[in-house]
């Protein structure tokens, strides 16, 4: 059987999130209850609070841009795929473990080698000079609910996603950075979101699909980018380092009172 395991980037900044984020996971993933991940990691550059016995931590050298960091702490785990979140994906609701092992299983058999488990600005190209055009959803196969991501679209996206570890270490050797890197500790710009690494993904088949259910996945307001995923549901907390009521509203709201969270700390966007 093929590990799984499931990690959590962030930064010693950002470990005021750290309770939410593995007690939502603890809530809806259940570690201790034969989930199907084998193992759970939170990525950062020290420990800087005290964590679940359940989770390993792996500490990357503070400084570099995030595709170095993150390569750094893949090196160090053996897992054969990875779910790759951050520490302010905040898990909302259970965890559909068996579309998620599907996901696994279809890695495993075609030369895909990651899955988006929730649609977020895709199928969208990157090549236009201004703006994006959104693409016709494709499906993949004859797999339900998988949808492809064509040549034009683009092909990373900061967002949960299944990878297979050695694919996604490729890709961090091999990547391209550009001016659209995380040059500060504690930034969470993705510097593989370059048109110029999206390209080289393409020539180098480092292909992959994004789980998306159109009668139950729907949009989050206000943009309409990002959809809620049945298969794994979270929420991207925090923007600009501030809580991100914007797309969250009450549910947000409602989590964070629930941790004794005071919102003024960070603000809200």
């Amino acid at each position: 059987m093929h590990n799984i395991g499931y990690f959590s980037y962030s930064h010693s900044e950002y470990d005021d999130l750290w309770d939410i984020t593995f007690s939502q996971i603890e809530k809806h993933i259940k570690p201790h209850n034969g989930s199907v991940f084998d193992n759970y990691y939170l990525f950062t550059d020290r420990v800087s609070k005290s964590l679940p016995d359940w989770v390993t931590p792996v500490i990357y050298t503070d400084g570099p841009i995030w595709t170095e960091k993150t390569l750094e702490c893949l090196n160090q785990i053996e897992d054969d795929y990875v779910i790759y979140t951050h520490d302010d994906n905040f898990i909302v609701g259970d965890v559909y473990a068996k579309n998620i092992t599907d996901l696994r299983i279809i890695l495993d058999t075609t030369d895909l080698c990651f899955a988006q488990l929730l649609r977020s600005g895709v199928p969208v190209s990157r090549f236009k000079e201004h703006g994006n055009d959104f693409l016709n959803v494709d499906q993949y196969s004859s797999y339900q609910n998988v949808q492809h991501l064509q040549d034009e679209s683009r092909q990373y996206v900061g967002q949960p996603t299944l990878w297979d570890r050695d694919k996604f270490i490729y890709l961090l050797e091999n990547n391209i950075a550009t001016s659209n890197t995380a040059k500060l500790s504690g930034e969470k710009t993705r510097d593989l979101e370059s048109p110029e690494t999206h390209q080289w993904m393409i020539d180098n088949n480092i292909r992959g699909c994004y789980s998306w259910d159109p009668d139950i996945d729907l949009p989050l307001p206000p943009k309409n980018v990002t959809y809620r995923s049945k298969i794994f549901p979270t929420m991207n907390a925090v923007r600009r380092g501030r809580w991100y009521v914007t797309e969250h509203g009450n549910e947000l709201l409602e989590l964070l009172n629930g941790y004794d969270v005071n919102i003024k700390d960070r603000g809200v966007l």
